[in-house]
This record gives C-alpha cells, structure tokens and sequence, in this order.
C-alpha cells in the first residue's frame, strides 16, 4: 500500500509483474488489493493505461473485473472501469469455486 501511496509508478509496474506471474485463481488478490488501491488513490492519472491493458491483456481484463472498491473511486474513473471490463467479452465475471 505504501508504494502505491509514494511511488505510483512503480507500483504500477509491480501490478502488471503481478497479473503476469499470478495463477489465474489468485488474480481477484490483485485487483481486489494493489490494483483498487492504485484506482483508488491514483484513478485519474492511471486510468488511461488501465483501459489499454485490459483491451489487450485478457488476464488483465480478469483481474480488472474483480476490483470491489468502486465507492472509493471517483465515478469518472468507475465508469470507465465498467466500460474497461463490460467490453471484453472473454472475461468471467463470476469465478468458479475451487473447493
């Protein structure tokens, strides 16, 4: 929390080495924590490259689909979260359980 508090920029690329490398079960872990905190904090200035990497990356996409925070976030920024997401029809809103 704290680098994305001081050093969004960085945390941004530890959010995309984390999308990356997570398995696909533990993508809700990053949206619903570093990544929500990013749009929370940061929205306007991130937004821009949220939307180019959910349009490009499907795991992205995935992860995106499951920030929970949305109260937090200013509504301009909601909305094109919403849209970011709501566009991509390969993402699964609803993950399976595992157990």
């Amino acid at each position: 929390m704290d680098l994305i508090e001081d050093c969004p920029d960085e945390g941004w690329e530890r959010i995309l080495a984390l999308v990356a490398e997570a398995k696909e079960e533990s993508l809700c872990y990053v949206g619903a924590g570093p990544l929500e905190d990013l749009l929370s904090s940061h929205g306007q200035a991130f937004i821009d490259r949220v939307e180019v990497a959910a349009a490009n990356d499907p795991r992205f996409a995935a992860c995106l689909a499951t920030v929970w925070g949305h109260t937090r976030f200013e509504s301009s920024v909601y909305k094109r979260v919403q849209k970011a997401v709501g566009s991509r029809p390969d993402v699964d809103f609803h993950p399976r359980s595992t157990g």
